[in-house]
């Protein structure tokens, strides 16, 4: 793609002295990255060179080479790692405890509240029950005419009923092709949120990559960066967590903890849908969160770190503030920048990866960055010692 302007400057990423091949997602600002493999190899220098065009969006989205991905896909076939047949033959998935989510609120307004289920599942019994009546993806109908769109539009937490008909087969390259079936399935998410709460296993410490030795570039388990240096291990921070997902199960609009950069990686299954806020407007954002959920504001200056906080597109459209869609696909790497605010949902079961990291450029917002006191276990790190 030609050039984008930004600050008045004409931008276009090169590397290596080819530009980064990118286009726009349909009716966003996420840019999606198509790196060369030489241009992929170079982890910290691919992010900082997209990095002054990603934060136009919020967020990017990079497809990585094939080869990178059949790569990944020939280790985790051998012992090193797990394929998804191997992860559920041998339920070597760790057994984890999932949260049930339920939401409270009308009008695009909701609050998240995340309940730990009674007892432990094994993936096996995790996707079962994903495929429940209950919590499997619904079966809808694309609308193809504008009346049907008008018709389709969505409603802040009123209930939808949907209708069976096939869908499209999936590509998970082709964006364009599969953006109506997105918006369907966003339109059904927002009006059935407070119905049939979703069950999400989140959080959990594991990954699904080959060792570092045998699998260095861009493995979740070992990403090269700042947070290297930090002399301990930090779930979710510097050690990877995994996530099940299934139809409806959420994340709530949020930054990441220190302001980090992140990496979110889907191994097998459904898609996960996206929000993001341009770094320009997050000032907007905020404002109008503190104003809608102001009881909690005043108990927590830094509550939008709870991660149970919802606005949805329309309420976002109301007010006037900018956002973004993005569909992440099987195999494709979502990356979020340092102050930019962020939420969505699973199309589906999916299983997926994630961890923070930081290149240079985060020690520039680090010292700034706050966090929740009101939760004991938030997440800290001792910039003086590390950094200092």
């Amino acid at each position: 793609m030609v050039g984008q302007q930004i600050d008045g400057d004409i931008f276009n990423p090169q590397l290596f002295g080819k530009p980064v091949e990118y286009y726009f997602y349909p009716n966003s600002s996420v840019p999606v990255f198509c790196p060369t493999s030489e241009q992929f190899a170079d982890f910290e220098a691919l992010v900082a060179e997209i990095e002054p065009l990603a934060l136009r969006g919020g967020v990017c989205k990079i497809i990585p080479p094939r080869i990178w991905r059949q790569e990944l896909e020939q280790r985790k076939d051998g012992d090193s790692a797990r394929s998804a047949k191997h992860v559920f033959d041998e339920e070597q998935f760790p057994i984890m405890k999932p949260i049930v989510q339920h939401f409270n609120g009308s009008s695009g307004m909701f609050h998240q509240y995340n309940v730990e289920f009674h007892r432990k599942l094994k993936l096996a019994q995790f996707f079962q029950t994903s495929q429940d009546a209950s919590h499997r993806q619904p079966d809808f109908k694309v609308a193809t005419t504008e009346d049907d769109q008008e018709k389709n539009s969505d409603n802040d937490g009123e209930p939808a009923n949907t209708t069976s008909e096939a869908k499209d087969e999936d590509n998970s390259e082709e964006d364009t092709t599969r953006y109506a079936e997105s918006e369907e399935l966003e339109r059904i998410y927002w009006k059935n949120l407070l119905f049939q709460p979703p069950m999400y296993g989140a959080d959990v410490l594991g990954t699904l990559f080959p060792p570092y030795e045998q699998f260095p570039t861009w493995n979740i388990r070992n990403l090269p960066g700042l947070l290297r240096q930090i002399g301990q291990r930090m779930p979710g921070v510097n050690d990877p967590y995994l996530y099940l997902g299934m139809w409806k199960a959420t994340f709530a609009w949020h930054v990441e903890d220190m302001d980090l950069y992140s990496i979110n990686y889907i191994h097998f299954g459904e898609p996960k849908a996206w929000y993001s806020i341009p770094i320009e407007s997050r000032g907007r954002f905020e404002m109008s969160m503190q104003n809608v959920f102001a009881n909690d504001y005043k108990s927590c200056s830094q509550f939008l770190r709870h991660k149970s906080f919802l606005l949805s597109p329309r309420f976002l459209t109301s007010q006037g503030i900018p956002f973004n869609r993005v569909v992440q696909r099987a195999g494709e790497i979502m990356l979020t920048f340092p102050l930019g605010y962020h939420a969505g949902f699973n199309h589906g079961f999916n299983c997926a990866e994630s961890v923070n990291f930081a290149i240079d450029r985060w020690l520039d917002v680090a010292w700034d960055s706050k966090h929740c006191e009101c939760v004991k276990d938030s997440v800290t790190i001792d910039l003086m010692r590390w950094f200092g």
